[in-house]
């Protein structure tokens, strides 16, 4: 592609929203003197322990009895491994009739982890020896049973929540990035046609211009990025509309869907720890791998996708087609139109510009609501499917399963009504013969000729022979072919012997049509030879028997399936076009409303209800409304003050969770149907939606929701995930990320600057980067006004405030080339400025370290260009051959 000068055009940039999910490392260790304390933690998990012990009324005293040895078995006594505390605490969490009784969820956090599991290792005995109690009676009650099974299970699955807990950090971070697309002129493309002329030649010439862009890709939801409308058609030349499109088409084809709020592009990069976060961490050339295989993709998509013409050849009755008059006036010189296709190049860069912690959770069935309204629809459209014969040919097989039973095909015709004809019997025994007057001589040949009857062939030969002898040289026979062969003295008389060949198997078997058995003799006299031979239907007639039989059975089936289905279709139209007929955005809202739904479930644990029974029920005592959502409209509810007042038990927890994750950036990663329960697997895979998104939804068998902490909630979501409590008390190691987390983004992306008249540094978009080797060793405290030698202090002003060094860490000791902020107190000389306080090291032994002024688009992590063809061409007048393509 032959390149010319270019200048950006900035503003008419286009930018696309991209994020990099970045799961960290297992769970750090906390330092030993805090082993006690960190008992106090894991809040989230053990709420959802609690949730899944569901413990009876009486069922701790029965386990603690247990644990001291009081048990009715006479076990040995012993001290019991958990705390009175804990027991009082337990107690409390068995079901009542009044849940506004329970303990706050939080409280469960100040168990220790060790007492719990032994808790659960002991209510797991106690519901095991009480399931095979049941079990040992004669008169067994099946609905004992199936609760006694059913809580035993839920007892092994709580204790294994939190013996398994620390082999995935639930924490993570979330870069937040930008693709910018800036148009940067345009630029000569490959060549489109070439028109020859003659001397004194002329020529029409037709240009076409089409897209073979098929609907998935011109027709984008836009709602993904403007919320504008429902539906738009772009121009797929536009590379930020393409990357879109290529990306959703990529997202149709993963087995793991992706479900996103705010962000339409997110790529996942492998675990790691909090202190690789710089720009050539293994998440920033994730990041850029990603990026850059997504818009070269789509540029190359969109170059193939649009097409140019130039013939000489007159085209009617089609759009964009222009006709022009070439004429070469030369007498002389031939002459040549070149044209070449105009392409538009575009500048592409990747930026960072947050950081965001995040917390993974697992939810079950993030579309079990939905799924409910599909269930009729599912059970009907499963039913549509084209004609498939439930049957292979071996029900065509002569074979009876049960002697007193008909063969299947015959079933089969009875069930279908329709005649079919018998399976072909047993061939015809044939018996040839010869006589033969051997003339006085030493050798002499003979045959046997037949006819195998049509439709059958040989299954196998007898041979009886009589031959009489001359006097002198033994007698020589055989059957030629076969391996039959007799020599002796004397007269041969053989019956019922079995032709076979020299490999064992039987003489002439499968043979058709006419035979001839040729026949050998050596000093022999008169003689007779006879032949039974047994025959079977050919392997053509059992083949046109089972062709007969075959489409008999599957017209008849066909007839009867075309009847059922047209009632089928009939009774499903009503309800496909309820269930069609909704706008895009609705669905994502619904989609939207499922997660967070779940997420609070999943936060709040097993004492949380949206609505609490007790309250249900008194409200549907007032009669009418229930169904349709209508009670509160009226000015008396029929309830009391202390009915409602469960609603309000969460309050605080629910709004502390709506602000403190980015709703609008949560991540949802839908996971197959078979992580579902497996009896529903058939009802999962079988359920359809046009809407590609909502079809991936509603087959998910669970989802892992990556929640967004939003800034400045970093801290107080960590004490809430350890202690349920936003104001918690913990020492958990994952605090320290949390504050790292949240100061890495302030230091390194602090976005646009407030509106300061007095501000004298300048306003940058794009970073500045300046290096140093001057060795700074503060004493603890900080060392204040700081003389540092850069490469430059071009762009670098007063006040400005710069990121020294690169080392992150969640490790409070480490000092040694430590990120740090400073302010920029005094620029001395072309090559030196004063940072007004260091706290780490820098530049120790002479290593060199960066300065970096943050620009207000963020970080920026690569840098590359992109093709897409414009509508435009260029012609030029017989080109140089050499330097075109």
């Amino acid at each position: 592609m032959a390149s010319t000068q270019t200048v950006e055009r900035k503003t008419s940039a286009r930018t696309i929203e991209k994020a990099t999910l970045v799961p960290l490392q297992s769970r750090p260790k906390a330092p030993e003197a805090n082993v006690r304390v960190q008992e106090a933690g894991d809040g989230l998990l053990k709420a959802l322990f609690m949730q899944h012990l569901a413990l009876a009324p009486g069922e701790v005293q029965i386990v603690s009895d247990r644990l001291k040895g009081k048990s009715t078995d006479n076990a040995e006594k012993q001290k019991s491994p958990i705390s009175q505390r804990t027991v009082k605490l337990l107690t409390a969490f068995e079901r009542t009739a009044l849940p506004a009784v329970r303990p706050r969820p939080d409280a469960i956090s100040i168990a220790p982890k060790e007492e719990l599991v032994a808790f659960a290792n002991a209510l797991q005995a106690t519901r095991k020896n009480a399931l095979m109690g049941e079990l040992r009676k004669q008169n067994q009650d099946a609905g004992l049973v199936g609760k006694l099974v059913t809580a035993l299970n839920s007892a092994i699955v709580g204790g294994l929540i939190l013996q398994k807990q620390g082999t995935a950090a639930p924490i993570g971070m979330l870069n937040l990035e930008r693709l910018e697309m800036t148009p940067a002129g345009i630029e000569r493309g490959g060549l489109v046609a070439s028109i020859p002329l003659a001397p004194l030649e002329e020529t029409s010439v037709t240009q076409s211009e089409w897209s073979v862009t098929t609907k998935e890709f011109t027709s984008i939801v836009t709602d993904y990025l403007e919320n504008v409308s429902e539906t738009g058609v772009t121009d797929n030349t536009e590379l930020s509309q393409s990357v879109t499109s290529q990306v959703q088409h990529g997202n149709q084809f993963n087995i793991t869907g992706t479900v996103t709020g705010g962000i339409p592009i997110i790529n996942g990069s492998s675990t790691t720890s909090f202190t690789d976060q710089g720009s050539e961490s293994k998440s920033a050339t994730d990041s850029r791998k990603f990026a850059s295989s997504i818009t070269r993709k789509a540029s190359s998509r969109s170059t193939s996708e649009h097409k140019v013409t130039i013939s000489t050849v007159a085209v009617t009755g089609q759009a964009n087609v222009t006709t022009r008059k070439l004429k070469n006036n030369s007498l002389t010189d031939p002459m040549r139109i070149d044209y070449f296709s105009l392409m538009r190049r575009w500048n592409v860069r990747l930026y960072r510009y947050g950081l965001r912690l995040t917390y993974d959770i697992v939810i079950p069935e993030p579309a079990s609501a939905m799924r409910a309204m599909y269930a009729e629809l599912d059970e009907l459209q499963s039913r549509l499917v084209p004609f498939v014969f439930p049957y292979s040919e071996t029900i065509l097989d002569n074979k009876y399963q049960n002697p007193l039973d008909p063969p299947l095909f015959k079933q089969l015709a009875a069930k279908f009504h329709v005649l079919v004809p018998d399976y072909p019997s047993s061939g015809p025994v044939l018996r040839p013969s010869a006589k033969f007057d051997l003339p006085n001589v030493n050798w002499m040949f003979g045959e046997v000729a037949f006819d195998v009857p049509d439709g059958y062939e040989i299954s196998e030969i007898l041979l009886d022979a009589k031959v009489g002898d001359i006097p002198g040289p033994q007698l020589n026979f055989s059957v030629m072919g076969s391996a039959y062969y007799w020599q002796g003295a004397g007269p041969l008389g053989v019956a019922n012997i079995l032709l076979v060949n020299v490999d064992g198997t039987k003489f002439l078997e499968g043979t058709v049509g006419r035979v001839l058995v040729p026949l050998f003799f050596h000093n022999g006299d008169k003689g007779w030879v006879g032949l039974t031979v047994r025959t079977r239907p050919s392997a053509s007639l059992i083949a046109k028997w089972k062709s007969d039989v075959w489409n008999i059975l599957v017209n008849a089936a066909q007839l009867d399936f075309y009847r059922e289905q047209q009632e089928i279709q009939t009774r499903i139209v009503d309800l496909e076009a309820k269930l069609t007929g909704v706008d895009t955005l609705t669905l994502r809202r619904e989609e939207s409303d499922e997660i967070m739904k779940a997420v609070l479930r999943f936060l709040l644990g097993v004492n949380f209800s949206f609505m609490p029974q007790a309250v249900v029920d008194a409200l549907a005592k007032t009669g009418g409304g229930v169904k349709t959502g209508s009670l509160f409209d009226s000015n008396e509810l029929g309830i009391s003050a202390s009915e409602i007042s469960t609603i309000s038990q969460y309050e605080d927890i629910v709004r502390f969770i709506n602000q403190a994750i980015e709703w609008e950036n949560v991540t949802t990663f839908l996971y197959s149907y078979f992580w579902d329960i497996p009896s529903s697997w058939d009802f999962i895979r079988q359920l359809r939606h046009p809407d590609s998104t909502r079809q991936a939804f509603l087959r998910a068998g669970s989802a892992r929701v990556v929640l967004t902490i939003r800034k400045g909630w970093e801290e107080s979501w960590v004490r809430f995930q350890e202690t349920l409590d936003p104001n918690g008390f913990t020492t958990t190691p994952y605090l320290t990320i949390a504050k790292e987390i949240a100061a890495y983004d302030d230091r390194n992306y602090p976005g646009i600057p407030p509106a300061n008249p007095m501000a004298t540094a300048a306003r940058l978009e794009e970073d500045v980067y300046v290096t140093s080797t001057t060795a700074v060793n503060p004493p603890d405290g900080g060392l204040s006004n700081v003389a540092v030698q850069v490469d430059t202090t071009d762009m670098l002003s007063v006040g400005a405030k710069v990121v020294v060094d690169s080392v992150v860490s969640d490790d409070p000791t480490l000092r040694d080339g430590r990120q740090e902020q400073a302010t920029i107190t005094e620029v001395l000389d072309s090559a030196t400025i004063k940072l007004d306080m260091l706290k780490y090291k820098h530049g120790m032994n002479g290593s060199r370290y960066v300065i970096r002024l943050p620009g207000e688009k963020g970080a920026l992590i690569a840098e590359w260009a992109e093709y897409t063809p414009t509508s435009a061409i260029d012609i030029a007048v017989t080109s140089n051959l050499a330097t075109i393509a």
